[in-house]
């Protein structure tokens, strides 16, 4: 028996500082699709696993660093090129160099490749609120919330919460239809419409964004009026001292202007471009208007006629000055406060009367002093005098005409007269007999009947009524709002907000100076709805389901026409929502829930390039749409075949083939196989494409894979070509595991005479060294080395650290049980599993006799095959006991008894 030992440098290990050939960087790419895009020299991207590539001498290994930590190592191809897919890289700054290793040599290092990466951030839906605040007509006029407009190119003008974000736009809708894009300028925004008809109108507006939309504004009401050609005429401006000449000046505080026009035509009159007050031209072609407080200086009056929902031109221009006169002290200021109409009650400033007798009522500020009166006037004529209980006074009125008129009143006496009140208007309309009707209330959520109950805040209140007539709307006696019968008699009128609480709504018809009879009366309540947030949960798609291959990736491939989209969500959803999916914009159907997680069952998927998008729905609005999940439909299979016929592992020091369940400590190896010619290929690590290329014209292909992780790997094959997908669900199964394995025969004992006269020597004793593995060689033939009796944990045993048995001559046996194993063996010595190993060489004729012992404190268990797997390019059975976590390693020729 000899021992022999050989170190490193005896065995020709050697080591040196550089090689010849230094490695080049070429490009950094963001994926290894086909379609990956380049990321250029000190750049930024948002690939979260980019490729490095590169030049170097065929044969050479390629260890990639990202700064001084090594993230990555491939092997150059024949054909000098390398590539190493990157796993999860950090936000900011990388510089990427690379080194050759050749025959224990390592080259200098290559050139630096910088780049940076920032992860994609998650959008937010807008949070902005609108309002839309008036529009301008550009013949001069501002016009408000249910105004008229004789423009059909108005400006919209509106204000936002708060500044808009990247991405987000105010997007501007007209009766529902999108019509552009507004301007902003800090938290004020504008939008110029054009091509408006005649006719009630309705703006809207809201924030949007690739992320979503924000909340609808308000409703804006207007009419568009179009042109009319009854242009009316200033004829005169009156007040207590008489006329007032064109270019004249008055100290008139409240003159009265009078003009001509088409009976039954609305006037609307405007100084400058504030509008000033409104009438309608009786059945003799006549009209006036009294004007609130003037304000002193130059003022220019024009008018125009508003019918059937059209505006004329502008009247003639009546200019005049207005000079405050010196004011003598008076006992007493007046007010007109309201009229009573005999047969309908209060009527307010501006309101309507089919009273010809109305009653004047008001108050003043003191009581009078004895030799005072209040004088009452109509249209500046002088009707008499009032009278009084305390500070309040009346006066009744008589023979008024159908037509606008205007009361004022002072307090006279000889010593003078004190200030005129403010102009109270009022309309007398005789009688007509047009009765209009109301006949519904609508909101979003659709009509609201007779008394029932709404949380729509602007509901629109419809009816009919005879073509040109002007309605009135009335809440109680609040009037609210005014319309014109549109020519197939329907009218309608959007309320502004609604207060809580019951609401009794009448509408009057007015038309040449009269006024009808009150329609029917319709009552409803408004309750507001509580506020309920729009969906907060994001929603991420995980994968496809393929029926026929299993698990689909983003940016994979399924000929599945009918795949299941798998997803989760952030948080369990609330009552009323619901995950909507949709395949390239178009809504498919709603997905079902367990817990957090969602799936879908889509069908009818055509061939091509698709994406699917989800997100949460609600009735009060949506969430957030998910990351697009992309994705390739082939369609049918083909009977295009390909298959795994070969896995090569060229790294380390246990190189060449790796049968289907073996082990290699290469994370990157090639894969071979074969297919149809041009198919292309993917080979696929469970669901994930670790590898591609094509089949070449002689039907063969090989791809050097990703990097793969340490553990269990099942490699599949997934062919594609003429618009169809083919996959091959026989597993190749390998285990990367990438730890250094023990050295096989570090120490040698050879042992050539009797083993058992050997061993009854008193210095018959084999001990191996800790911490390397030792080998114990037959080197005779027929012999028989028993360890049953040999081996243990004290210093008696005659075999102790001896973990490789080598039966190196002819017909050797070697005899053993469960107990030398468990004696001699070491933990992960030679595979990584967890397990107790031993190992045994040999040859055919060589014989392992395994006695099935019982040992104390174990449960009685077998021995049974568990695979294969090579080392050194050596194939060994693999056995394992199924109670004492204790593998044997025979290799293959070695016959193994068990008994």
């Amino acid at each position: 028996m000899a021992s022999n030992y050989q170190n490193p440098a005896q065995a020709g290990f050697k080591s040196s500082d550089n090689v010849s050939v230094v490695p080049v960087i070429t490009a950094i790419t963001s994926g290894l699709d086909p379609l990956a895009t380049p990321i250029p020299f000190g750049s930024m991207t948002t690939a979260p696993h980019p490729v490095i590539s590169g030049l170097g001498q065929p044969g050479d290994m390629i260890e990639l660093r990202d700064g001084s930590r090594v993230v990555g190592m491939a092997t150059v191809e024949a054909d000098g090129h390398w590539a190493i897919g990157l796993g999860a890289v950090a936000n900011g700054a990388h510089s990427m160099t690379a080194v050759s290793i050749s025959n224990g040599s390592t080259s200098a290092t290559s050139n630096a490749y910088e780049f940076s990466y920032q992860a994609v951030p998650v959008a937010q839906a807008p949070a902005e609120t609108l309002t839309i605040t008036n529009l301008s007509d550009h013949s001069g006029a501002n016009v408000p919330y249910q105004g008229i407009a004789n423009d059909t190119a108005p400006t919209v003008h509106g204000i936002m919460s708060s500044l808009l974000t990247l991405g987000e736009t105010i997007s501007v809708y007209r009766d529902g239809a999108f019509l552009g894009t507004a301007s902003t300028n800090g938290t004020n925004w504008t939008f110029n419409d054009q091509g408006v008809t005649a006719g009630n109108h309705v703006y809207t507006a809201r924030v949007e964004s690739a992320a979503g939309n924000g909340a609808f504004s308000s409703v804006f009401a207007f009419v568009e009026a179009g042109t009319l050609d009854h242009v009316p005429v200033i004829t005169s401006i009156a007040g207590a001292a008489g006329n007032v000449p064109a270019g004249s000046t008055t100290n008139e505080a409240h003159p009265t202007i009078s003009g001509t026009g088409h009976a039954g035509d609305m006037i609307e009159l405007r100084d400058g471009s504030n509008i000033v007050g409104h009438a309608t031209v009786d059945a003799y072609g006549h009209w006036n208007i009294g004007l609130g407080s003037v304000a002193g200086g130059a003022h220019s009056l024009t008018a125009v006629a508003i019918a059937n929902g059209s505006v004329s031109a502008a009247s003639n221009e009546y200019a005049f000055n207005y000079q405050a006169a010196s004011v003598t002290p008076t006992p007493a200021a007046l007010v007109i406060t309201n009229l009573i109409d005999h047969s309908t009650g209060n009527v307010a400033n501006q309101g309507t009367v089919s009273d010809s007798s109305p009653t004047v009522q008001g108050t003043m500020s003191s009581l009078l002093v004895r030799g005072e009166t209040i004088s009452v006037y109509r249209d500046g004529t002088f009707l008499g005098t009032a009278s009084t209980n305390g500070t309040n006074w009346t006066f009744n009125d008589q023979g008024v005409t159908a037509g606008n008129h205007v009361y004022t009143a002072r307090v006279e006496s000889a010593a003078g007269n004190g200030a005129f009140s403010s102009g109270f208007s009022f309309m007398e309309a005789g009688a007509v007999d047009h009765v209009p009707v109301i006949s519904a209330i609508a909101g979003a959520a659709g009509n609201v009947p007779a008394g029932g109950t709404t949380s729509e805040a602007h509901p629109t209140v419809s009816g009919t009524g005879h073509a040109g007539d002007i309605i009135e709307l009335r809440d109680g006696s609040n009037i609210v709002g005014h319309a014109t019968v549109d020519a197939y008699g329907h009218w309608n009128i959007g309320l502004g907000s609604v207060s809580g609480g019951a609401h009794s709504l009448t509408a009057v018809s007015i038309a040449n100076g009269s006024v009808s009879a009150a329609s029917n009366a319709y009552a409803f309540n408004y309750q507001a709805a509580p506020v309920t947030p729009a969906p907060a949960e994001t929603l991420v798609i995980t994968n496809l389901i393929d029926h026929s291959v299993g698990n689909i990736s983003n940016q994979g491939v399924t000929s599945d026409s009918s795949p299941t989209v798998q997803g989760t969500m952030s948080s369990l959803l609330v009552r009323g929502e619901t995950i909507s999916v949709y395949r390239d914009g178009t809504f498919l159907g709603t997905a079902s829930t367990n817990g957090t997680k969602w799936t879908f069952n889509d069908q009818g998927v055509t061939p091509g390039n698709h994406v699917y998008t989800a997100r949460v729905e609600s009735a009060v609005g949506a969430g957030a749409f998910s990351s697009g999940f992309g994705f390739t439909e082939a369609g049918a299979p083909s009977n295009h075949t390909a298959a795994i016929t070969a896995v090569l592992d060229a790294f380390g020091a246990q190189q060449g083939n790796v049968p289907s369940g073996g082990i290699t400590d290469d994370h990157r190896p090639v894969v071979s196989g074969t297919g149809h010619a041009g198919d292309s290929i993917d080979v696929m690590d469970g669901g994930w494409a670790v590898g591609h290329t094509t089949v070449d014209s002689h039907g063969n292909w090989s791809v050097q894979l990703g990097t793969l992780a340490d553990g269990a790997h099942s490699l599949t094959v997934r062919a594609y070509g003429d618009g169809t997908v083919t996959s091959n669900p026989a597993a190749y199964g390998i285990t990367v595991y990438t730890e250094a394995v023990a050295p096989v025969a570090t120490h040698t004992f050879d042992l050539s005479g009797d083993p058992a006269a050997f061993f009854q020597q008193n210095n018959g004793h084999i001990q191996g060294s800790s911490g390397v593995t030792d080998t114990l060689h037959l080197a005779g033939d027929h012999q028989v080395l028993d360890l049953t009796s040999l081996t243990g944990k004290t210093a008696a045993a005659k075999i102790s650290s001896v973990e490789v048995f080598d039966l190196g001559g002819h017909q050797n046996t070697l005899k053993l049980s469960v107990l030398d194993v468990l004696n001699l063996g070491e933990t992960d010595l030679f595979q990584h599993d967890g397990k107790q190993q031993l190992m045994v060489n040999g040859h055919a004729g060589d014989v392992v006799d395994m006695a099935n012992a019982h040992v104390s404190g174990l449960s009685d268990g077998s021995w049974s095959q568990h695979g294969v797997t090579t080392m050194g390019g050596v194939v060994y059975n693999v056995y394992e006991h199924s109670s004492a976590h204790t593998e044997l390693l025979v290799q293959q020729g070695v016959n193994l008894v068990v008994h």
